[in-house]
């Protein structure tokens, strides 16, 4: 192959890959999303999580999180999943839920700073975890025992 195809074909490729990266793509992941209803009406966006890596990057390096918006971590099994504050830039309120039934709750965990990250876990089995926007439950008037509907397709 001549240098002038090499050039012309790694030139493709790097235009191919900037594409994926301006429109959100990833190359060969694709994330499952659903819709979590509040026992308000109102209804959250959310990804779902159900991979190991996933989990661990959750929120992770997310700088806006809108009110409608959200990660849905979903396990196999119900246990005390512990979930940490990790790289992350923005506040929120985390939900433990056992199959769609609130049984813990973190409101607004804050920002690490000072090199300290927080970690997180229930007082009560749960096999679901759901992350929203800092102040949600206090806007939602949720409680621990409120169910909310998981939709997830």
């Amino acid at each position: 192959m001549c240098v002038r195809n090499k050039w012309l074909v790694g030139g493709v490729l790097c235009f191919v890959f900037l594409i994926g990266v301006v429109f959100g793509l990833s190359l060969g992941e694709t994330r499952t999303s659903g819709i979590v209803l509040c026992p308000d009406g109102f209804s959250i966006s959310v990804l779902i999580a159900d991979e190991h890596h996933e989990q661990v990057q959750g929120l992770s390096g997310t700088s806006v999180l809108e009110e409608n918006e959200g990660v849905l971590f979903l396990y196999k099994e119900a246990g005390y999943p512990v979930h940490w504050m990790k790289d992350m830039f923005i506040s929120i309120d985390l939900l433990w839920l056992l199959d769609g039934e609130i049984v813990f709750m973190v409101e607004n965990a804050p920002i690490p700073s000072g090199g300290e990250i927080a970690h997180y876990r229930p007082e009560a089995l749960a096999n679901q975890v759901l992350e929203v926007p800092a102040g949600f439950v206090q806007k939602h008037g949720l409680s621990v025992g409120d169910h909310l509907d998981v939709h997830i397709p």
